[in-house]
């Protein structure tokens, strides 16, 4: 018998094992590196990494960093996405997500897959579905447009000229609301200004409520509407992004301070009147009712600190508390009609599912 296939220790049988472990170690590289995945996808940048370790995640993994109250487990949904942003269940219960610089929009499927299904959009934020299953998209930017996407895959502008829209929602057969916010394109803050507009089925832009600044010396008080939902009472609820961040403006040689701990507002479009609803929540962006449209209301803090992003449960009062840390920078929430929440994080690339505890599991497969 050939002794170098009868001894493993001679150097025939060690170059073959070398070059096994060499190509395993070669895949793996690549694997690790392919575009899309989770650490290729985040931005060092925007998050305090020093003590963090970053794994690898698949969709299904579970997320142990995020901790949740009352039971609430996290696992990936979906990863690779290119900044998602506003989130949005279509009619069937399929998840949509806008991937804010691949200026796209796109259906979650099984098993984590991602198809896109409007694309050059510039800086697509909030989106939102109709009953009759068309797809709205706001762009976040300085001359913004809505743009609606019909079932038959047909697309049309609805508006153009939208001062920087973030949020939307469908209300009826012929409303859609938008808010608007100029802040990221202004330095001065007597230009300040901050809207909620109404979007006629036919494209006429009413706006129904404007904001500007309160000055206080070099003190400012001013609101940036972001995300917006429709509460049970029929009033619209809208956050503040600026809640608990204090921004400067710089004029000349004068430095004026904005800050503020409004966080949520609800408000009546046809009074173009606004009423506070709940205070010190930090940096507010996507709001959601649970399913029915009812109370609690989840709301997407985008940025509590050091890039650190939080998920909170609002209560009818006003009242909130925490209901998942460990995030990094989030945008928007999504509830199904099992009671699943979606969440979805921009520096890393992933939508995050955080599902409640007496759920029953279902395949990835039928998770749709």
């Amino acid at each position: 018998m050939n002794r170098t296939t009868r001894y493993p220790g001679t150097s025939l049988y060690r170059s073959i094992v070398v070059f096994l472990l060499a190509a395993a170690l070669l895949l793996l590289t690549a694997a690790l590196l392919r575009p899309g995945t989770a650490l290729a996808q985040l931005n060092p940048g925007s998050i305090a990494t020093s003590s963090v370790t970053l794994a690898i995640r698949s969709v299904g993994d579970p997320l142990p960093r995020i901790q949740c109250t009352q039971g609430y487990t996290a696992s990936v949904y979906a990863e690779g996405l290119s900044s998602p942003d506003g989130l949005a269940l279509s009619p069937a219960g399929v998840l949509h997500v806008a991937e804010e610089t691949a200026g796209r929009v796109s259906q979650i499927g099984p098993a984590g897959s991602i198809t896109p299904v409007i694309t050059g959009l510039a800086s697509p934020e909030g989106i939102a579905f109709d009953d009759a299953a068309n797809l709205y998209v706001v762009e976040d930017m300085q001359a913004g447009r809505l743009v609606k996407r019909a079932p038959n895959g047909v697309t049309t502008t609805l508006a153009t000229d939208l001062e920087a829209p973030e949020g939307v929602v469908w209300a009826s057969e012929d409303r859609l609301y938008v808010t608007e916010s100029n802040i990221q394109f202004v330095t001065n803050p007597l230009n300040l200004r901050t809207r909620i507009a109404v979007v006629s089925s036919s494209g006429t832009v009413t706006r129904v409520i404007t904001h500007t600044p309160a000055v206080s010396g070099f003190n400012v008080t001013f609101w940036s509407y972001a995300g917006l939902s429709i509460g049970p009472d029929g009033l619209l609820y809208v956050t503040n992004e600026l809640s608990g961040k204090a921004l400067t403006r710089t004029v000349g040689s004068l430095t004026f301070t904005l800050y503020t701990t409004d966080s949520i507002f609800s408000v009546n479009p046809a009074a173009g009147a606004r009423t506070l609803f709940a205070r010190d929540l930090v940096a507010p962006e996507g709001l959601r009712y649970s399913a029915g449209g009812e109370f609690p209301l989840y709301v997407a803090e985008e940025d509590i600190g050091a890039g650190a992003g939080r998920l909170s449960r609002v209560e009818s009062g006003g009242s909130h508390t925490p209901l998942c840390t460990g995030f990094f920078r989030i945008e928007d929430v999504a509830v199904d009609r099992q009671g699943n929440l979606y969440v979805s994080e921009d520096s890393s690339g992933l939508v995050i599912r955080i599902k409640p505890k007496d759920q029953v599991w279902l395949p990835l497969i039928l998770r749709q």
